[in-house]
């Protein structure tokens, strides 16, 4: 399976992206139409002629590999359990 990278188009006046499938670019936001099933070099060399600044994002394949634990959003205090109230249940 072909390496699946993320890629940013940064420009003056809209900032885009698109994927490749390892060498070749795939999908494309819609005003980077043209570049589809360009080669990735020969679209970055056309961004740049343009000004346009493309940056690698994201590797999807290592990053579904290397997710980070979901962090903790509420910290409970911890309390002993000789503490804890012995209630009835209903």
């Amino acid at each position: 399976m072909a390496k699946k990278t993320l890629y940013r188009v940064t420009a003056p006046s809209f900032c885009a992206g698109f994927i490749c499938h390892g060498k070749v670019v795939t999908e494309t936001a819609p005003i980077l139409a043209w570049m589809k099933n360009m080669r990735l070099l020969t679209a970055a060399s056309l961004c740049s002629i343009k000004g346009w600044e493309v940056e690698q994002v994201l590797d999807t394949r290592a990053a579904a590999l290397e997710r980070p634990a979901p962090e903790i959003l509420v910290s409970v205090p911890a309390v002993p359990i000789d503490k804890v109230s012995k209630g009835t249940r209903a």
